[in-house]
C-alpha cells in the first residue's frame, strides 16, 4: 500500500472519530472558551482554517443524490435553521437577562450561544 493511501486511511479514521464526538465538543468548546478566554485567544488565527477543513470534509462526502433528497425534503434543514437562528438566541437572551442587567453582556451571551452552534449545525 502506497504511503499516501496509508495517510488517507489514517485521516479517515480520525475524521470518523471526530464526527462521532462533535455534538459533545461544540458545546464543550463554547463553555471552555467562555470560562478560559485567555487560554484560547491564541488559537484565534486558526479558526478560519478549522472551519475550512470542516466544511471541505463535509462537502467532499456530499453526493448528488443526498443533495437532491435535501431539496425534495427541506423540512429538517428549515427546522435546524429556525432552531439555530431563532430559538437559541431567544433562549440565550431570556436566560442571560435573568442574571445580568448589562445589555452588552446579554448581547455577548446571545452571540456566544447562538453563532457557533448555528454554524456547526448547518455544517
Amino acid at each position: 500500500m502506497p504511503v499516501y493511501q496509508k495517510i488517507v486511511s489514517i485521516l479517515r479514521i480520525i475524521n470518523y472519530r471526530l464526527e462521532r464526538i462533535i455534538p459533545l465538543t461544540t458545546p464543550l468548546s463554547i463553555v471552555l472558551g467562555f470560562l478560559f478566554p485567555f487560554v484560547f485567544i491564541n488559537l484565534r488565527p486558526f479558526v478560519p482554517w478549522i472551519f475550512t477543513v470542516i466544511t471541505l470534509s463535509g462537502a467532499l462526502k456530499l453526493r448528488a443524490s443526498e443533495l437532491g433528497a435535501t431539496i425534495r425534503s427541506p423540512l429538517p434543514i428549515i427546522l435546524c435553521f429556525i432552531a439555530a437562528h431563532v430559538f437559541m438566541p431567544v433562549i440565550a437572551m431570556f436566560t442571560s437577562t435573568l442574571f445580568i442587567d448589562n445589555p452588552d453582556v446579554v448581547t455577548g451571551f446571545v452571540l456566544v450561544f447562538s453563532g457557533p452552534p448555528a454554524v456547526s449545525a448547518c455544517i
